[in-house]
């Protein structure tokens, strides 16, 4: 690690971004869907829920706030299954909406 901290670059840039950016691409992204007991809040390729909520508005609080501690992108679907909203919370947590998903 002590490579990491004198700030060497590689042929990608400097490694600590390279490393950051590797980690950013192993997070699991968050979902928001329909469930039979209300809503979901599942990371995608889980087979089980983070958290089932009995509203869609409590299910989307919970979802963003994984989203933006963990750094990573939220969809919100409807019930049909298509995803009504999408958010990428980078560096930071700061939401960059990729807004209403559906088709018009």
């Amino acid at each position: 690690m002590g490579a990491l901290a004198q700030g060497f670059t590689c042929l990608f840039g400097d490694v600590r971004q390279v490393s950051r950016r590797v980690v950013m691409a192993k997070r699991l992204l968050v979902h928001v869907e329909v469930h039979q007991n209300g809503w979901t809040v599942i990371r995608e390729s889980n087979e089980r829920a983070t958290s089932v909520h009995p509203t869609q508005a409590e299910a989307a609080k919970e979802g963003r706030d994984i989203a933006r501690r963990d750094e990573i992108e939220f969809f919100l679907h409807a019930q049909d299954g298509r995803i009504r909203e999408h958010d990428s919370y980078g560096e930071g947590g700061t939401a960059q909406k990729g807004g209403d998903m559906s088709e018009s």
